[in-house]
């Protein structure tokens, strides 16, 4: 079976009707009581074990980008990076710079840019589509979309007019490739990069981790590397000096007398 993500739309940073949404959004956040670690799954899930390969496609800008990177595949390679840093059972491989056909159904894991999604239209304000196949509770494949119709960079902090960060869009596309849905259009009122429109947010949020680690588990801390016990530094015994042995005066032997024997010193 196929499955077509809604995708993540855009919030226009300009014009009368943005702001009418922002001023909503936090009336919203502001009266709603907050779910606790709210999030929302798709239903199929990698198995555990797995590490699905995305192959890194996207080519470059032709330009450098305001991170500072010069290729798209860069730009958004710290994503997976993000994911795979709090959830256990399941891994995100990588092949950078990808050169595989980009298809539906071959079961290859591709981002792309595209101008459509497999055909379909991305729709209007549509920044990305995740477009994944499964089988029962299974997923098989995750191809993930960028929409060439819009503007993109890659930055961190605010939205920035004009242009969209790409890395912030991978991450959340990332989260659909998880299994993860949108929690505010499951009637969660979350701050999460899983929600359905583009914010400030640009890494993984309470929320989103729950999500995440509700299907894999949580990443295993690190061991802590041991501080190796310092080998003491023998102190060098000091070589005694030789005490040279008195060469012993010879003792003369007595002429023998007659009468007393006497003991002579040396």
């Amino acid at each position: 079976m196929t499955h077509r993500d809604a995708g993540f739309a855009q919030r226009s940073v300009l014009g009368p009707f943005a702001a009418i949404v922002a001023v909503f959004a936090v009336a919203l956040a502001t009266f709603v009581p907050r779910d606790a670690n709210a999030y929302s799954l798709e239903g199929p899930k990698w198995p555990d074990g797995s590490t699905p390969v995305m192959q890194l496609e996207l080519g470059t800008p032709g330009r450098t980008l305001l991170d500072g990177t010069t290729s798209w595949n860069t730009a958004i390679a710290p994503a997976l990076d993000m994911w795979n840093q709090v959830v256990g059972r399941m891994q995100f491989g990588r092949v950078m710079n990808s050169t595989a056909a980009v298809a539906s159904g071959d079961g290859v894991n591709s981002m792309t840019l595209s101008s459509t999604v497999f055909g379909q239209s991305f729709g209007s304000n549509t920044l990305a589509v995740t477009y994944y196949r499964y089988s029962g509770s299974t997923m098989m494949e995750a191809d993930i979309l960028f929409n060439t119709a819009q503007s993109f960079d890659s930055y961190r902090g605010a939205l920035r007019s004009g242009s969209y960060d790409i890395q912030r869009v991978a991450l959340h596309e990332l989260g659909h490739a998880l299994g993860l849905a949108h929690p505010d259009q499951a009637g969660q009122h979350v701050s999460a990069v899983m929600n359905s429109v583009i914010s400030d947010l640009y890494t993984l949020t309470a929320d989103d981790i729950a999500g995440g680690q509700a299907l894999y588990g949580a990443a295993a801390s690190p061991s802590p590397t041991p501080t190796p016990t310092a080998t003491p530094t023998a102190t060098p015994s000091a070589t005694p000096t030789a005490t040279p042995s008195a060469t012993p005066t010879a003792t003369p032997t007595p002429t023998p007398t007659t009468g007393p024997a006497v003991m002579l010193s040396p």
